[in-house]
């Protein structure tokens, strides 16, 4: 099977892009793969480079280079002759599923944002996805989408009911994703992993954390994600009056051995969204037996299920109700909060592993393959 894949790429390391490269690696033995972006994707070139792509971009910032390329590009898959054109995100579903349907190669959309409104999206973006809400019908065999709030939310907007759910795996090898017996007599120990961005509301965790932590004193954080410490000015001048000591900021972590080293070091990791489509974060604690408390954003309750808590968005309330939940269970009631941790890690590995995603995806392709070939044949 051959699938060329069409994705926005753009600086920073995205989740589609990750789960893009999830999937090449997961699926090399059986498919493969060309890639190109609309944009340059540096951060991710040496990954894809180990995956034995070569990342083709079609600068799409510069329009006379665009044209050019586009032109290149037509010539090189019609030689290519791919089975599937797998698109990802609004400007390559809309742009490819056209260029698609024309060249009669069989096109996969990929959605990957629970963002509908005109104001979330801006004047630009609500056009374009309400243009793409009118053709998805007539160009994707499917449209795939990672979060099944999302899917709900596309099809409010207008979008087709002609969705895939496929929601992200991620690799789970069994020497680094085990559980590991928590320290007996140590601090109790909240994590919080995200970017500085309003919809984190890390303004929720801090306030949270620290009403919580005045009270349970042998309590301290871990605060992980680009823009979370204070060489950050404005996060710094936000919040500087309510750190203390039992906060600790690492900020940006660009290696997964560091990041997965600092969640074996979190005994229960929060999410304080206002709003999420599916949030990785929470399978990755999952996966080393971290329980979860979140905000009631995106996927988020059926990620957890019973595993952890779930809590209304900005009710900080809550969130420190279930903080002490969950610090009272893990204190006083150790063999009901490592059966809490096994059931978490359990989750992740039936439900969310990178081999169940890849299924998903081949089963999708064939299935388009196989339609566009009877159709072909009639």
């Amino acid at each position: 099977m051959k699938v060329v894949h069409i994705i926005t790429g753009g600086e920073g390391r995205g989740g589609a892009e990750g789960a893009l490269l999830r999937l090449i690696n997961g699926t090399s033995k059986k498919v493969e793969h060309i890639v190109y972006t609309l944009l340059d994707m540096p951060e991710y070139n040496s990954d894809f480079k180990e995956a034995d792509i070569v990342i083709q971009s079609l600068n799409i910032r510069s329009l006379k280079s665009f044209a050019i390329n586009l032109y290149k590009l037509r010539k090189e898959i019609l030689e290519y002759e791919p089975d599937i054109i797998q698109s990802w995100m609004g400007h390559s579903n809309f742009l490819f599923g056209l260029l698609g349907k024309t060249w009669g190669i069989p096109v996969v959309w990929n959605i990957r944002q629970s963002r509908v409104t005109k104001k979330e999206l801006g004047s630009k973006n609500y056009a374009l996805m309400k243009a793409s809400a009118k053709l998805s019908k007539l160009i994707p065999y499917k449209i795939i989408n990672c979060s099944l709030k999302s899917i709900e939310l596309h099809k409010q907007a207008g979008f087709y009911d002609n969705f895939a759910y496929i929601p992200n795996g991620i690799n789970i090898n069994s020497s680094d994703h085990k559980l590991i017996e928590p320290q007996k007599n140590k601090e109790f120990t909240v994590g919080h992993v995200g970017r500085y961005d309003p919809a984190k509301n890390h303004a929720l965790f801090i306030s949270s954390f620290n009403s919580f932590n005045k009270y349970r004193t042998d309590s301290r954080c871990i605060m992980v994600g680009t823009g979370i410490s204070y060489e950050n000015t404005i996060f710094k001048n936000k919040y500087e009056h309510l750190i203390n000591a039992s906060f600790t900021f690492l900020g940006q972590i660009d290696s997964r051995d560091e990041l997965f080293d600092i969640y074996k070091k979190m005994d229960c990791l929060v999410l304080s969204s206002i709003t999420e489509g599916f949030p990785n974060v929470l399978i990755e604690a999952m996966s080393f037996g971290v329980p979860c408390i979140s905000t009631d954003v995106g996927d988020a309750r059926e990620i957890i299920a019973d595993t952890g808590w779930i809590v209304p968005s900005e009710d900080q309330n809550a969130l420190e109700k279930a903080l002490e939940e969950a610090y009272r269970e893990y204190l006083d009631f150790p063999e009901d909060w490592a059966a809490r941790r096994e059931k978490a890690y359990e989750r992740v590995i039936e439900n969310y592993s990178v081999e169940k995603m890849c299924e998903r995806y081949i089963d999708v392709w064939n299935d388009a393959i196989n339609q566009t070939t009877r159709k072909r044949s009639q």
